[in-house]
């Protein structure tokens, strides 16, 4: 492996030889999902955060026990699906402040997306000022994932109802009157 660390399963029985098996990215990766996501794992998690692979990371990323450290190394991570499945992370979602989430939206427009229709799964934020950035996104499925999200604040969905895009403006009208 490019870190340097091998991978391996062993098998010890008692009275019995023991095996050493190998463990491919694909394998490894497996395992991580069997993983119990927990505060006993959270060392294996964390280091497992580092792995060369973003298969790995990607897995990792959307454990609930990750620290602070590992969660800021995953948000700036070059793969994309990383910072996709670090979205579901509950440990990322309670822990991330509103200049990073703004920051961290900018990237991609899924990851906008995802932001806009979850506003109410972040514990740390503005949502205010996390939705008037998000407000104006160039990409209208931002808009509307806003628009029907129901931490939105009102006076936003009002101004949403005149947007340009008619499907926006469509989404926040019907939003408002549920």
């Amino acid at each position: 492996m490019i870190d340097g660390a091998t991978y391996v399963l062993t098998i010890n029985r008692p009275n019995q030889p023991s095996y050493d098996i190998p463990l491919g990215t694909e394998a490894l990766r497996s395992l991580v999902m069997a993983i119990a996501d927990d505060a006993a794992n959270a060392d294996l998690i964390e280091t497992l955060a580092a792995h060369p692979a973003a298969a790995i990371r990607a897995v990792v990323a959307s454990y609930d026990c990750l620290g602070s450290a590992a969660i800021e190394e995953l948000e700036v991570d070059g793969a994309i699906e990383v910072r996709r499945a670090l979205l579901q992370s509950r440990a990322f979602q309670r822990q991330v402040t509103t200049e990073r989430l703004r920051a961290f939206a900018s990237g991609d427009v899924d990851l906008a997306t995802t932001i806009a229709g979850d506003l109410d799964l972040f514990t740390e934020i503005d949502v205010a000022i996390i939705a008037d950035h998000l407000s104006g996104h160039s990409d209208p499925a931002v808009r509307i994932a806003l628009a029907r999200c129901t931490a939105t604040p009102h006076p936003l969905r009002r101004r949403l109802r005149r947007d340009l895009d008619a499907d926006v403006a469509q989404a926040a009208s019907e939003s408002q009157s549920l």
